[in-house]
């Protein structure tokens, strides 16, 4: 399983801008740091914006959250999980201290508090398209959407359509049909360990043509055309699908004998996640 420790730090104290957006979207504040409306938390965590459900009594399926409008995603924590909306809180700060461009949305707390609430119903923010691919495209550099871990290179798709806006790698192209079961519980369990791990990404299985594939992606569906909070979408997914290459590509081949694999994965969940994408 993947272990990545992350350093700890008290909870910033909450500017009066997301205090009045929070109040203005309904939220109370509960007396220990957060905020609520209804089964909805708010926090600030470190660097991060979190927004989050409450706990489930079932550990999250992370097949069942790709392809979904926004940031929602099922992280484990203990034998339960739940859901999280999480985005760096400088992507509010950095669009706010620059003039706002022709293309552009403002982004302010209330705009993205909106876009979370929408998109936890799976919803878009009535009216809401795509920044143009032109503009989206001047935001990346050079061959920044290929990865290559070691022998492996993977290439990222830009998706912009009505209704959509996502970055997506496909990890693994093709899991092999024939993979023994026990592989595929390994693979499940790498890839619900890794979304728990690491913010913004979602991971999965995807079907691909005839083929059944893994892919990690970052879905900015509903959001303003944020640069900031684009690119670090971009930079997580890279780091993701960079470190989980080479580990899903053996996973999947069933020809390398590996004792350990014939044993089912450990339950034990991560509950440390990443502070760094």
């Amino acid at each position: 399983m993947i272990m990545n420790a992350a350093s700890q730090s008290s909870p910033p104290v909450l500017p009066p801008c997301w205090q009045e957006a929070l109040a203005r979207a309904g939220f109370a504040a509960n007396g220990d740091g957060q905020f609520h409306q209804g089964n909805i938390s708010f926090r600030l965590d470190g660097r991060w914006v979190q927004l989050g459900t409450v706990t489930e009594p079932a550990p999250p399926e992370v097949i069942r959250d790709l392809g979904r409008p926004g940031l929602w995603k099922h992280v484990a924590e203990g034998q339960a999980g739940r859901r999280v909306f999480e985005f760096p809180a400088s992507a509010v700060a950095a669009e706010e201290a620059v003039p706002d461009e022709v293309e552009t949305t403002p982004i302010t707390p209330g705009a993205f508090l909106t876009w979370a609430l929408t998109s936890a119903k799976d919803g878009i923010v009535p009216g809401w398209q795509p920044p143009p691919r032109k503009l989206v495209e001047s935001w990346l550099s050079p061959g920044e959407l290929t990865v290559q871990a070691g022998p492996i290179v993977r290439q990222g798709e830009l998706i912009l359509r009505p209704g959509r806006w996502a970055v997506r790698f496909l990890i693994l192209p093709a899991v092999p049909a024939d993979l023994p079961f026990q592989r595929r519980d390994w693979l499940r369990a790498v890839l619900s360990d890794a979304q728990t791990l690491w913010r913004l990404v979602r991971l999965g299985f995807v079907s691909e043509g005839e083929n059944l594939a893994v892919a990690a992606e970052v879905d900015f569906s509903g959001s303003p055309a944020s640069e900031h909070l684009f690119l670090a979408g971009v930079h997580g997914v890279r780091h993701v699908v960079a470190t989980l290459a080479e580990t899903v590509e053996l996973l999947a081949d069933a020809s390398l004998a590996s004792q350990a694999l014939k044993l089912p994965p450990s339950s034990r969940t991560p509950t440390e996640r990443n502070q760094a994408t």
